[in-house]
């Protein structure tokens, strides 16, 4: 890690892979470690404004944050800007997923079932990446809560259980579990 940091603020070479891998390791960290990714991460974009993995991972960083305001903003960012950097729809999808999590926290029902039902359900979750297919999962399952489909929320929350064994996050576990004994609702 020593060496990584000292590549992220004074290498020659390999800065910004470094900065990008620095942002990864950080994100399990303190709040103070979180703050400087998503600073990393932002940086990354601005240089870097095609990159897909860089603007996904930010914005993810955002909703994780719980920062959903700057979340959809950058989200906005990302979508608009889909035709002039050639964005693939699926990754267009991965920003919709995260702005349906966001409109989701900030108390927004009606707008997250909107994002999330943009999400061309047929083809997409199965080529996201393992991380993504649980995300995208659970919030189907919290959006089958939050439309009164009960039956339907908890076959997906076991969906998420099941997935744990490829994507271990403990966040989106307890999450499911929760979901099993407990309807989805907005907490305000």
């Amino acid at each position: 890690l020593p060496y990584v940091k000292e590549v992220v603020t004074s290498g020659e070479y390999f800065r910004d892979v470094a900065k990008y891998l620095y942002a990864d390791i950080l994100i399990d960290g303190s709040e103070d470690d979180r703050l400087l990714a998503t600073t990393l991460l932002l940086e990354l974009v601005e240089s870097y404004p095609r990159n897909r993995r860089f603007a996904l991972r930010h914005i993810s960083l955002l909703v994780e944050r719980d920062l959903d305001l700057q979340a959809l903003q950058a989200a906005d960012v990302f979508i608009t800007s889909k035709d002039e950097y050639n964005r693939h729809s699926e990754d267009v999808y991965l920003a919709r997923l995260w702005i349906a999590r966001a409109y989701m926290r900030l108390g927004s029902a009606e707008k997250a079932v909107s994002e999330f039902e943009m999400i061309d359900q047929s083809s997409s979750p199965s080529s996201f990446p393992s991380w993504a297919r649980s995300w995208f999962e659970l919030t189907r399952a919290q959006i089958n809560d939050l439309q009164n489909q009960r039956a339907d929320a908890i076959r997906s929350y076991h969906k998420v259980i099941k997935m744990h064994a490829d994507y271990g996050s403990e966040e989106i576990l307890s999450a499911a579990q929760d979901g099993v004994k407990v309807p989805y609702t907005l907490g305000l």
